[in-house]
């Protein structure tokens, strides 16, 4: 048994991802013990305490959190920024996404970066009618929903 399959076997991590060879692990408490000394019930209650920001606006737990710097990372390995902008910072010949969660759901957005062709296809009157520009990202599921959960926070 491998560490990572240690630490999903006793509720550490609530998945693992590996983009380029590189393993992410999502839901690390911040000091999390090694495997044989943490409890499944320990590993459940650190896994379940929230994490609010200073501002008091963030009810974010530990695993959205770690999800959330995930999908950003996704974002920049898949070049996302060559033709989308945020916060004023990438291309603008795509859609800017700030703001995006504001205007879209989670569903939509998953599907649009599942299938952009289809997507837009089956939502021309969201899209002005206008046709798809944006290339097939080839993103597994696990990959869609962490970039959804970055641009989410993104209001």
């Amino acid at each position: 048994m491998n560490r990572v399959t240690q630490y999903l076997s006793v509720g550490v991590f609530t998945e693992y991802i590996i983009v380029q060879g590189i393993v992410f692990l999502a839901g690390l408490p911040a000091a999390a013990e090694p495997p044989s000394t943490v409890s499944r019930q320990s590993a459940a209650s650190k896994h379940n305490v929230s994490s609010v920001k200073k501002s008091g606006k963030s009810t974010m737990t530990k695993d959205q959190s770690t999800d959330v710097v995930l999908g950003k990372k996704l974002y920049k390995m898949n070049e996302c920024a060559a033709c989308h902008s945020i916060r004023g910072v990438g291309c603008r010949e795509g859609v800017p996404l700030d703001g995006v969660a504001s205007r879209r759901s989670k569903r939509f957005l998953s599907e649009q970066l599942k299938d952009p062709e289809e997507h837009v296809a089956k939502n021309q009157k969201a899209f002005n009618r206008d046709p798809n520009l944006m290339p097939q990202p080839n993103l597994d599921d696990r990959e869609i929903k962490f970039i959804v959960k970055y641009l989410m926070t993104l209001r």
